[in-house]
């Protein structure tokens, strides 16, 4: 998944909330393997939840000009 989604309803975090997130829920961490524990934006859930943030790495060929191949 690409944004935080909370284990107990199903809620996902928007482009807003994870880089520039209301902090009452919590920091979302986006270093590699960082946790980050949150408490659900959505009023029907509230409940706390743990992500771990895990970086993947892909690789395109490219020309000496840097254009994909």
């Amino acid at each position: 998944m690409e944004h935080p989604k909370c284990t107990h309803c199903g809620y996902e975090f928007d482009e807003e909330e994870m880089w520039h997130g209301d902090y009452t829920v919590g920091t979302v961490h986006k270093g590699d393997c960082d946790v980050s524990k949150l408490t659900c934006p959505s009023m029907d859930c509230g409940k706390i939840f743990h992500v771990r943030c895990e970086h993947h790495y892909t690789f395109v060929n490219v020309d000496e000009d840097e254009d994909d191949l």
